[in-house]
């Protein structure tokens, strides 16, 4: 993504967008390992250009972009967990940056709209980015892994 990175989360606010990583598969009901996402996203995403060739717009021109890091996730403790990523949104959010998440597993799409719905009385919208459609009621007997938006 190549946005500089924010020592002081209060800093947040100077920007239109910030990037919060959420590091957590404790939501997983089959295999582990989703943790590693945003890390993963940041390292491919340093290869490419944030210009687009066929539109010719650079996002850089367009918004300012920062990144605060990750989100302190506790592996054994979902709950504060999802307060964790919660308050960070919310924090996020209430300086009228653009929250941007990147994670993790199925799960933190809860705390994360929790935490967008604690600062704003306006209609929330996600756009979820995943290699594959997340509709199905329950997945091996789970519904959080695959409902979190009903």
């Amino acid at each position: 993504m190549k946005a500089p990175f924010v020592e002081n989360i209060h800093d947040v606010g100077k920007y239109d967008a910030t990037v919060i990583g959420v590091p957590f598969d404790g939501g997983c009901t089959y295999r582990a390992g989703t943790r590693f996402g945003p890390q993963g996203i940041r390292r491919i995403s340093a290869l490419y250009t944030p210009y687009n060739y066929e539109m010719g717009i650079d996002l850089r021109e367009q918004m300012t972009l920062c990144d605060a890091g990750d989100v302190f996730t506790i592996p054994a403790n979902i709950e504060k967990s999802f307060d964790q990523i919660s308050n960070a949104v919310a924090h996020v959010a209430a300086t009228g940056s653009f929250p941007i998440i990147l994670g993790g597993d199925h799960s933190i799409g809860f705390p994360t709209v929790r935490g967008l719905a604690s600062v704003t009385s306006k209609r929330i919208g996600i756009i979820h980015v995943d290699r594959h459609a997340d509709i199905q009621e329950k997945d091996l007997d789970e519904r959080m892994v695959c409902t979190i938006y009903d």
